[in-house]
């Protein structure tokens, strides 16, 4: 059966690996704010939050870029623009969901 394709969308098995990728550096960055500012850190302000989703979806082109993949997604038709936009997707819910359930956990 034959299916047309979204070729900005990649295919689910795709996306599982990059939205893994994209959760494991969230979680190291926000290690690395909590380490530096003594543990006093947990909760990020909207606009230090943007920087992050910002600085997570560049380092996952630059990842994307140093493993080669974006030759072999290109080969598969899907654009250069769907990591970094997969990454920022992912890495924006992550800080929403973070947002959500530590203003739950405070009240």
């Amino acid at each position: 059966m034959l299916t047309k394709t979204n070729p900005f969308w990649p295919q689910p098995f795709l996306l599982r690996h990059v939205a893994v990728r994209a959760a494991v550096v969230w979680i190291f960055l926000h290690g690395i704010i909590f380490a530096v500012s003594g543990g006093v850190v947990i909760l990020l302000a909207w606009r230090a939050s943007i920087v992050l989703i910002v600085v997570a979806a560049w380092l996952g082109y630059v990842d994307t870029k140093r493993r080669s993949e974006l030759l072999f997604l290109g080969n598969l038709g899907i654009h250069r623009a769907s990591v970094p936009a997969i990454w920022f997707l992912v890495v924006a819910l992550l800080e929403i969901l973070a947002s959500r359930v530590t203003g739950v956990l405070a009240r």
